[in-house]
């Protein structure tokens, strides 16, 4: 017999070591929540792309500046949250609107 916790563990999503980053303008996420996400920029849509391609997990993390267009490294804040991306329909077939679904907080 197998036992619910033994079972929940084999069905935990394992976070990878990199992941791929994308940054929020003007929202900040919180483990455990599910919020739509809108997706615009290239290299935000390469992240969420690259998550739906691999195993669906990406870190979401706040910018200092929300007018920033290109946010690097340092213009990112140093916590946020590892979440599952789970693909919205789309009649365009890309991944422009996809939603989070938070597992874990981070921090750097």
């Amino acid at each position: 017999m197998t036992d619910a916790n033994e079972t929940a563990k084999e069905d935990a999503i394992k976070i990878p070591d990199v992941l791929p980053v994308l940054p929020l303008k003007d929202l900040v996420i919180f483990p455990f929540i599910i919020v739509p996400l809108s997706v615009s920029r290239e290299k935000s849509i390469n992240a969420v792309d690259q998550a739906l391609a691999e195993n669906r997990v990406i870190m979401l993390t706040a910018q200092k500046d929300f007018q920033n267009e290109d946010p690097a490294e340092d213009d990112l804040y140093r916590v946020g949250t590892v979440a599952i991306i789970i693909p919205s329909p789309s009649s365009c077939g890309c991944s422009s609107s996809p939603t989070g679904a938070s597992a874990s907080s981070f921090r750097d």
